[in-house]
């Protein structure tokens, strides 16, 4: 299954979405600035929080270095 195709996994990327954004907006950061110090372009920025547009790791990686934060990820195995 796509992950786009997964309820699931579009409600977790959502909230990863929202939560970048959180912390973006409480440091006073715009979404053009941080495009600008993370390498991504303000549009890839844009589509990630407004609508969970699925972004690739290093992205993310980014991102979260300039907010000053960690990614981790885990692995789960899934319901059969």
């Amino acid at each position: 299954m796509r992950y786009r195709d997964n309820p699931e996994g579009t409600k977790r990327l959502l909230s990863l979405a929202n939560r970048m954004n959180a912390l973006r907006e409480a440091q006073g950061i715009t979404k053009r600035e941080l495009a600008r110090a993370s390498g991504l372009s303000a549009p890839t920025i844009q589509r990630f929080e407004e609508q969970g547009q699925p972004v690739n790791f290093t992205a993310l990686y980014e991102m979260a270095t300039v907010l000053g934060h960690n990614l981790e990820f885990r692995l789960k195995k899934t319901k059969e």
